[in-house]
């Protein structure tokens, strides 16, 4: 009966689909070092809570929310990853890969949230002349600063990497968590420092906390706008664009021309489609084998890619035709 699920087009992977599509140890690095992130965020923390709570801090404590937050984005990231890496389906024919724009956006209301609060405590604060901490403890809760620093760049270099490599958009709302979280812990740091030194500098505390927030709403701000357009199908890019027109120049003459060319991100993987003019008097088994040739080149330059090339005939306007006669087909 037609309109049954095993009427519909086979859904397969192009042999000319790159690495990044065709390697499930790609998806696995990319999940392993999500739950990496729970991991290590979970433990940071209990860490900020504990010490927080230990020492009366509330700038640590203020941290330790702001990472709780941190956990939550990173099992956001874990379990869109894995769904994410679903092969195509039934109801989903060109994959999962937009979950992944769709966790970028909710990390960047996550940023939002504790930005906003620590902006309130610091307005607060400067009108106050309030500080989290008035010298006692102030020690600890430096040295458990300096610390959760150093683990924060290990973390977050590793997550970007793993992004950049694989193209995810979830494992890179990640990253850009951690960096986010970075600038704040090294916030609290200098303001616990400095109070541990002189106490009596207490207004710098709300001072720099506004500084380290208006970098965190920078830092959303960006995520947010990227993981939007690709939402709504912005164009990859001209320098896109511009590998793609390289690659068709090299084909030329039997490639005449191209038009309608259309790239879109979904997650980590790039689509491309467009139509190429060809000299009409080719076979169409010749027609078939550019076709196949361009689609793999195309795929192998953009890392990540899914091509669709379309074949139309040449206008037949371009004067003497160029090929050579064992080229075109025989009536």
């Amino acid at each position: 009966m037609t309109g049954e699920k095993n009427d519909i087009p086979r859904l397969t992977t192009p042999e000319h689909a790159s690495a990044v599509i065709r390697d499930a140890s790609s998806k696995r690095e990319s999940t392993d070092v999500a739950m990496l992130a729970i991991v290590v965020i979970g433990i940071l923390a209990i860490g900020k809570l504990g010490a927080g709570i230990l020492i009366g801090s509330v700038a640590l404590l203020s941290e330790g929310l702001h990472t709780l937050l941190d956990l939550f984005a990173a099992m956001v990231s874990y379990f869109t990853v894995r769904a994410a890496s679903e092969p195509a389906d039934y109801e989903h024919r060109y994959g999962h890969g937009k979950i992944e724009n769709v966790a970028g956006i909710a990390q960047a209301a996550f940023i939002f949230v504790p930005t906003a609060i620590i902006i309130y405590r610091a307005v607060l604060g400067i009108i106050n002349l309030e500080t989290v901490l008035a010298g006692d403890g102030a020690d600890i809760g430096t040295w458990v600063m300096g610390l959760t620093i150093l683990v924060n760049i290990f973390l977050a270099l590793r997550l970007m990497a793993v992004a950049k490599k694989h193209r995810s958009e979830a494992i890179r709302a990640a990253a850009y968590h951690q960096f986010n979280d970075l600038w704040t812990s090294i916030g609290v740091f200098i303001a616990l420092a400095l109070i541990w030194w002189k106490p009596e500098w207490k207004i710098l505390d709300p001072v720099v906390a506004l500084a380290v927030t208006s970098i965190s709403i920078w830092m959303a701000w960006g995520l947010f706008k990227v993981s939007l357009e690709r939402l709504l199908d912005r164009a990859a890019g001209p320098e896109i664009d511009q590998k793609i027109i390289r690659i068709l120049d090299i084909r030329k003459p039997q490639v005449r021309g191209y038009h309608n060319l259309r790239t879109r991100i979904a997650g980590s993987t790039i689509y491309v489609d467009l139509h190429v003019e060809l000299c009409g008097e080719l076979s169409f088994r010749k027609e078939h084998e550019i076709i196949e040739e361009l689609e793999s080149k195309i795929a192998d330059a953009l890392d990540g890619s899914d091509v669709i090339i379309h074949a139309d005939p040449c206008s037949g306007e371009c004067g003497d035709c160029e090929l050579d006669p064992d080229e075109q087909r025989v009536l």
